[in-house]
């Protein structure tokens, strides 16, 4: 599946805090869509970590335990860019899903296999948007962010470009 249109993005500002607590079992990061959407991808800060490893991303709804609505394929570490000269990394869910405005979803990054520490190294700020939470373990951090986008089409307007939270880099 092609991912088209970058139109829905919900972003933090790139900077270069790394975070490898845990690396990628159960961490994830909840937010909210202000206008209903058709999403197709997910993008965080960071690479690859020290470690090699297969992870995927889910996108839950109801909780951060709660219902998977999209999941991304098997990932390999191993193709990502280096933690060491972090960029977006882009990973497209295995099919469109249609998201509900005001409705608080969850990013979540599962290990499906090889070493839980340091696998890949996510970028995190302090506490900058103010619709979700950073998850580690499976505990809410309201501290912190993940520095994530998502990416679809707005379903009023299909091409307006919409912004949850400034992002500097655009």
């Amino acid at each position: 599946m092609a991912c088209v249109g970058d139109s829905i993005q919900t972003s933090q500002e790139a900077n270069n805090t790394l975070d490898n607590r845990g690396a990628v079992n159960n961490v994830g990061q909840s937010f909210i869509i202000p206008d209903d959407a058709t999403i197709c991808a997910a993008s965080f800060f960071g690479g690859k970590g020290g470690s090699s490893g297969i992870f995927n991303v889910e996108l839950r709804s109801g909780s951060y335990g709660g219902t998977v609505i999209a999941t991304t394929s098997s990932i390999d570490s191993g193709t990502l860019s280096s933690y060491l000269s972090p960029v977006w990394q882009k990973i497209e869910f295995n099919a469109t899903v249609d998201l509900t405005a005001g409705t608080t979803y969850y990013l979540r990054f599962n290990l499906l296999s090889g070493s839980s520490n340091d696998i890949i190294r996510l970028g995190r700020n302090s506490n900058v948007y103010a619709d979700g939470q950073w998850y580690f373990n499976a505990t809410a951090f309201s501290s912190l962010d993940l520095q994530f986008r998502i990416h679809g089409v707005a379903a009023s307007g299909g091409t307006a470009y919409r912004r949850l939270q400034p992002f500097a880099g655009l």
